[in-house]
């Protein structure tokens, strides 16, 4: 079971127009992460969902799981006995009805289902908990990316974090409708460092409104 703290919650965000950074989008397409970023498909919605490998403590078994919000998939409610995941354009479906770990937070907006061989899924981005429990303060300021699946479309959208407060980080990278469930990385590196939650925007520090915004042009990977 991956630990309460094991993963940053990023709460909120901001919708923004920022311009196509081809340096990061040359590093995504080097080092191929998509294969590690899933697109939900749940009957009309569209969300994201990443898998990982959380690395334990010498002995103890590595995780394999995929990880999502738990407003998009809440297992102790979800009544479908499977799940269409499409990864690079390819449709796999996780049955849920086999034996395996799954787990939801309400409170934290987090969903852990464990990835089993049958699932033929067969890349995850490494996680060392080391680094995800260091100093959250540190990470303010920190540039950082975000791959996601905006309505439903293949997306790069790349800022900061603004501030860490009760728990939460606050960035402000472009997302939007479909951006629930993105892994939050630190800027030009491998590294997932939050799970993007929500978002939000606000007249009172200069950003338009959410519904009239663009998304950031979508990704040719």
């Amino acid at each position: 079971m991956i630990k309460k703290n094991s993963l940053n919650i990023i709460d909120e965000s901001y919708i923004q127009n920022t311009p196509i950074d081809s340096k990061l989008l040359d590093f995504v397409e080097r080092n191929n992460l998509w294969k590690y970023i899933g697109k939900i498909k749940i009957k009309k919605i569209c969300a994201t969902c990443f898998f990982i490998k959380l690395i334990k403590e010498i002995g103890e078994t590595n995780i394999e799981a995929m990880i999502t919000n738990c407003h998009v998939i809440d297992v102790n409610s979800f009544n479908d006995n499977s799940i269409t995941i499409e990864i690079n354009e390819i449709e796999k479906k996780i049955d849920l009805k086999k034996k395996r770990f799954k787990y939801s937070n309400k409170q934290l907006d987090f969903t852990n289902i464990q990835i089993l061989n049958s699932d033929y899924i067969f890349y995850f981005c490494p996680i060392d908990s080391s680094i995800l429990l260091s100093n959250c303060i540190q990470m303010v300021n920190k540039k950082i990316y975000i791959l996601q699946y905006p309505l439903g479309k293949k997306s790069i959208a790349h800022g900061n974090i603004e501030k860490y407060k009760k728990g939460y980080f606050y960035h402000n990278c472009s997302t939007i409708s479909g951006s629930s469930g993105s892994p939050i990385f630190l800027y030009q590196s491998r590294y997932i460092v939050a799970l993007h939650k929500g978002g939000y925007s606000s007249k009172k520090k200069g950003m338009k409104n959410k519904k009239k915004m663009k998304i950031n042009k979508k990704s040719n990977i």
